[in-house]
């Protein structure tokens, strides 16, 4: 069971969250599972147990404690809910949530992770439970016995198996006002099945509490948004099919929903369909309402794994973009942020978001078309992946989603600040240029202790000396250890003052070298070769001149 939890601790929260369970009596944890109410599962490592407490942090779950409140259930080997941990807001820094003597919960600001519970002032009444449409259902009846700790222990009491329903089709986007949405739920049983008491839940945790409903045997039912109340998201939701006791009978999970298309139970996956299929049950066999739902199968990146979607495949975490690093290479996320490079500046299917914090590349897999531009705010769900400092998103087109528009502005930066937390951010700087090369800037901050690269654009940028003075503005890209500034046009570069002169110095002393990118050098080839032919002209002319006053009859055809 559980025994305490603490969503906010001190500094940040992904380095102090944990989740502790209560165990009495031997067994093993073999099969046992944590899970929240976005679906996110955390399968506990199989081990033999003794009466105690087992920690389990962040960095092993994956599954964040919201600062404003959350669900937890904890599942047994046969795939029922165990216990159930509800949470609301506030929450205060540095204080747990934990299990009382009495079986009862409390905040407490003296976390005790693996020894007994204490509380060192008075409990106050244990907050409700947020986010529900309704009130939550009960959690399953268990039945408490003192541990050598102190500490209650569950015991499952035993029941009766539930009876056979499941859901069997979901129309998240209709054609047209999403108020015709609908959740269809099928009974294989034989006999007529009365609803009094289950419920249907989103991921949000709002919840719909059938009364008098009935589903007869071998039928089915649709419910339309209008009862329910449930608004299924268009980017992505789960649902979930909840016997009175609140266990969780069926879950399926969805990504992106096209206009018009159902998410129906196909076999042992779930798959999108067209045309939908409402109220369309014949028989006991799951496979009379396949051969109905004329499944789409030519998008393999929408088709999941009915079993992933109720006990296997972990949803995308909420993460924000400075906690990439701490994430474990292909691990499922969902993060946030505005588009500083569109696809094309650095690869025509990736792009570059950034936020107050950090930045990050995102991969697009596949060859379904999508469209983004800079400023765009996005929502990418994927799998993070890491190129040497640079941290990246695997997606593909239906995984990315457009929620707003932001101005991009620059973050400034001095040359030797630059952190591998700005790598996908557009950031701007100065120094002075120390040398270049055809397609390249070296500058150096004042000390001329820190180089810093700076990649070209195509079409050039006005003619530099070593020692001028640059403004720089640009995309962070890391090689190795080693950070580059990538300038997409010649607004990118700004000379800030020439190079100074000492006082020994004359405006007639010999210039610098200066490597030049080959249109400067037939520039400056083209004024040299004028300059030449100017000069011998003028030599010429002065000589005729002369010549004239010696000798008046000279004429200038002669000349």
């Amino acid at each position: 069971m559980f025994s305490e939890i603490l969503p906010d601790p001190a500094g940040k929260d992904i380095d102090g969250e944990f989740i502790e369970i209560a165990v009495t009596g031997g067994g093993t944890t073999e099969g046992w599972s944590i899970i929240d109410a976005h679906e996110r599962t955390f399968h506990l490592p199989a081990a033999p147990t003794t009466d105690g407490f087992i920690i389990f942090a962040y960095s092993a779950t994956k599954i964040p404690l919201p600062n404003d409140g959350g669900s937890l259930f904890l599942k047994g080997p046969d795939g029922t809910v165990r216990d159930r941990l509800d949470y609301a807001s506030p929450v205060k820094e540095g204080s747990a949530y934990a299990r009382t003597a009495e079986g009862g919960w409390s905040w407490t600001t003296t976390p005790t992770p693996a020894t007994a519970n204490t509380f060192p002032v008075a409990a106050p009444p244990p907050p409700a439970s947020s986010g529900s449409a309704v009130s939550a259902a009960p959690p399953p009846v268990v039945s408490t016995t003192a541990s050598a700790s102190g500490t209650p222990a569950a015991t499952p009491v035993p029941a009766a198996p539930p009876p056979k329903l499941r859901l069997s089709e979901l129309l998240p986007n209709p054609i047209g006002d999403d108020a015709a949405e609908w959740i269809e739920i099928i009974n294989d049983e034989t006999a007529e099945i009365a609803l009094a008491g289950w419920s249907l839940a989103d991921r949000s945790g709002d919840r719909f509490i059938f009364t008098n409903e009935k589903i007869p045997g071998g039928g089915a039912i649709t419910i339309m948004k209008s009862v329910d109340k449930l608004s299924l998201n268009n980017d992505g939701d789960t649902v979930s099919l909840l016997a009175p006791d609140g266990t969780i009978i069926d879950t399926t999970m969805f990504a992106m929903a096209s206009e018009g298309k159902s998410w129906a139970r196909v076999g042992d996956t779930w798959k999108w369909t067209d045309p939908p299929t409402p109220g369309q049950r014949q028989n006991l066999e799951i496979m009379a309402v396949n051969e109905q739902n004329n499944v789409d199968a030519a998008d393999p990146e929408t088709t999941v794994s009915a079993a992933a979607t109720t006990s296997g495949e972990t949803p995308p975490t909420p993460a924000d973009l400075d906690e990439l690093p701490e994430i474990e290479e292909g691990t499922p996320v969902e993060i946030t942020g505005t588009v500083s490079v569109a696809p094309g500046g650095i690869g025509k299917r990736i792009f570059a978001i950034q936020d107050d914090d950090a930045g990050a590349f995102i991969r697009v897999r596949g060859a379904k078309t999508f469209s983004v531009a800079v400023g765009d705010v996005v929502s990418v769900r994927g799998k993070s992946s890491r190129r040497g400092h640079e941290e990246n998103v695997s997606t593909v087109a239906d995984g990315i989603k457009k929620i707003g528009r932001k101005k991009i502005a620059a973050v400034e930066r001095d040359i030797g600040a630059i952190e591998p937390a700005d790598a996908g951010r557009i950031i701007a700087l100065e120094g002075k240029i120390s040398h270049r090369t055809k397609r390249t800037l070296f500058l150096a901050d004042d000390g001329g202790r820190t180089e810093l690269r700076v990649a070209l654009p195509a079409q050039g940028v006005p003619q530099t000396e070593p020692g001028s003075g640059a403004r720089v503005t640009g995309l962070v890209r890391f090689t190795k250890d080693t950070p580059e500034i990538i300038v997409f046009d010649r607004a990118g570069i700004a000379l800030t003052a020439p190079p100074a002169m000492t006082k020994h110095e004359s405006p007639t002393a010999e210039p610098q070298t200066l490597v030049l990118s080959s249109n400067e050098q037939r520039s400056t080839n083209a004024l040299g070769a004028a300059a030449i032919v100017g000069a011998a002209s003028s030599a010429c002319i002065a000589a005729y001149v002369q010549r004239r006053k010696k000798n008046p009859e000279i004429s200038a055809e002669t000349t």
